[in-house]
């Protein structure tokens, strides 16, 4: 392959979570005919201009592409909202099931992967290139993969006891595809039975975990606002009753799942020390989303501040993600990017901007089961770049400066 087929990104920084932090720096992508590329060095711009082609891409940082652990594609055609305390959490639910069908995204169709396909459209504009969705249906399986985004689609599971699992339980049995794992929604709403055959599987696995103070009232003790919604919609088993009744926390609930698979898990915002340590010892990932955290409200009343970096002190691999575009804030011109995640966390509580990188690529990898490698701008095939500008001088520390700034994420 001669030079022609390099390019010389040429950057005022270069960063990466495997160890890359150069100022200036430059980075040597190879590109194959069918458009996979592959980083050939690493270094000073002056001893690698004359490998390729230069694209001098000025004051700003230069990163790989970025991984969001936990997305809602399909809820990408409705548009952001305010969250309505009065309604709540199950009132913003029935809001989102009445959406979707008006909009006629909810059933399978060209609505529905037409939302998909403007989810993934909007990931890759904002520098993502693997994603871990969440999806009702097949399709958006397939969207994915015809987009060339990487990750994991997890098609959701629903149904506590008989009848109501039976469904959930004969879609596992059916097989998955390439590419794709299992949702047990939430404990809230699919019963043990459907977390085990999903850990029993052998595909990845996901679900929302620990995120509403309701969750732990109803898996404690079968009670709470999460009863009430199952029993209005006529999916509550009274045989199923004594399952919730142990007073176990979520962790615990879903122990024989999660020991036997490792789990993404989604919020974790309502966790305490023993479940930290059982989400260690499991091997579990947790993809903390902190927009939609507060956008929900999370944690509240008075708990403590999420517990990420316990988590991640206790070796929990603690990556990003966005959840839905419902819940990101009007105006954020890249509501599907991690950019604006990291932002949150520096501005909120100045985590280490390294630590946050490493949350957004390589952490992010590795909760889905991608090569960490290609997140980083170690020698081999890459998933992507991404280019954040910085304004005025970038003697200082760029990473930082660009988490307090507001420049978008550029995708190369």
């Amino acid at each position: 392959m001669n030079n022609a087929d390099r390019k010389v990104y040429v950057a005022s920084w270069v960063r990466d979570a495997g160890g890359v932090s150069l100022h200036p720096g430059a980075v040597v992508v190879e590109a194959d005919p069918s458009g996979s590329r592959r980083v050939v060095a690493v270094g000073d711009p002056d001893a690698l201009r004359g490998e390729g082609e230069v694209i001098d891409l000025g004051a700003g940082v230069l990163m790989p592409a970025m991984v969001n652990a936990h997305a809602h594609l399909e809820l990408s055609s409705i548009g952001q909202w305010s969250y309505d305390r009065d309604r709540g959490f199950f009132g913003w639910v029935q809001r989102v099931g009445e959406a979707t069908r008006e909009a006629s995204v909810f059933e399978e169709g060209p609505g529905y992967r037409s939302a998909v396909a403007e989810g993934l459209r909007l990931s890759a504009e904002a520098g993502v290139a693997a994603v871990g969705d969440i999806a009702r249906h097949r399709s958006a399986l397939s969207e994915r993969l015809d987009s060339g985004m990487l990750g994991v689609t997890f098609l959701e599971l629903f149904g506590i006891g008989e009848p109501h699992q039976q469904g959930a339980l004969e879609r596992v049995a059916a097989g998955g595809a390439e590419g794709a794992g299992w949702q047990p929604h939430a404990p809230y709403s699919a019963g043990q039975g459907v977390y085990e055959a999903a850990a029993r599987s052998g595909l990845p696995v996901s679900t929302h975990f620990s995120e509403l103070p309701a969750e732990l009232d109803f898996v404690a003790r079968a009670e709470g606002p999460c009863r009430v919604y199952l029993e209005t919609i006529g999916k509550w088993s009274r045989d199923t009753e004594a399952r919730y009744c142990q007073g176990w926390s979520p962790a615990y609930w879903m122990e024989p799942a999660l020991r036997a698979r490792p789990w993404v898990l989604a919020h974790a915002h309502y966790v305490d020390d023993r479940d930290i340590k059982l989400l260690a010892d499991s091997g579990a990932s947790v993809a903390y989303c902190p927009v939609a955290g507060e956008y929900f409200e999370h944690p509240r009343g008075d708990r403590e501040p999420h517990r990420y970096r316990e988590m991640l002190e206790a070796g929990v691999n603690v990556c990003l993600g966005t959840d839905s575009l419902v819940c990101q804030p009007e105006g954020e011109p890249q509501p599907l990017g991690i950019l604006p995640q990291m932002r949150r966390l520096w501005r909120r509580d100045q985590t280490d901007p390294g630590l946050l990188l490493e949350m957004a690529t390589v952490r992010g990898a590795r909760a889905l089961g991608l090569d960490e490698g290609l997140f980083t701008f170690e020698s081999g095939p890459i998933a992507g770049m991404l280019f954040a500008g910085l304004d005025g001088s970038d003697e200082e520390d760029g990473l930082r400066r660009v988490l307090d700034g507001e420049t978008a994420a550029k995708p190369l």
